[in-house]
C-alpha cells in the first residue's frame, strides 16, 4: 500500500515538471513534439493510473471486507490483481523516466554542441578585436 501510494505522488510531480521545460510565450512543452517525451507522457499516465486504481481498490477491498455483509470476494484473487497492477505501475515508472532522462540527454546535448560553437566564435572574435586594440595603443605611444 505504501509502494501504491508512493508512485502517484512521484508520477504527479513529474508530470508538471516536464522534461525540457514549458514554452514561455504559449505554455506548452518545448519538446512535445518528439516521440521519446511522447513515451514519456504515455507511460507516467499509465503508472499514474494503475497506482491510484490500486490505491482506490485497496480501500474498497478494505471496507467490504470488514463489513458485516457477506462478500464473495477472493482475497487471493485481489491481492493478486492488486501486485500486478503495481509491477505495470511500476514497470510505466521506469519506462517513463528513461524516456525523460533519453529527452533530456538528447536536449542537452544538442544545445551545448551549438552552445560550444558560439561560445568559441563569441572568445575568438574577442581576442582578435583586444589584440587589435592592444596593437593600436602600442602604435600611438
Amino acid at each position: 500500500m505504501i509502494v501504491a501510494a508512493l508512485i502517484p505522488t512521484v508520477t504527479f510531480a513529474a508530470a508538471f515538471q516536464v522534461p525540457g521545460g514549458y514554452n514561455s510565450n504559449d505554455g506548452t512543452a518545448t519538446l512535445a513534439k518528439k516521440a521519446a517525451f511522447q513515451v514519456f507522457v504515455v507511460t507516467d499516465a499509465i503508472a499514474w493510473s494503475c497506482s491510484m486504481t490500486t490505491v482506490f481498490l485497496c480501500f474498497i477491498f478494505t471496507l467490504t471486507r470488514n463489513s458485516y455483509i457477506d462478500s464473495n470476494i477472493d482475497e487471493e484473487l485481489t491481492i493478486m490483481f492488486f501486485t500486478i497492477l503495481i509491477l505495470i505501475a511500476i514497470i510505466a515508472m521506469f519506462a517513463a523516466f528513461v524516456a525523460g532522462l533519453y529527452t533530456k540527454i538528447t536536449m542537452v546535448d544538442q544545445r551545448v554542441g551549438g552552445f560550444a560553437a558560439d561560445h568559441l566564435a563569441s572568445v575568438d572574435k574577442f581576442s582578435m578585436k583586444l589584440s587589435f586594440n592592444q596593437n593600436q595603443k602600442i602604435g600611438k605611444f
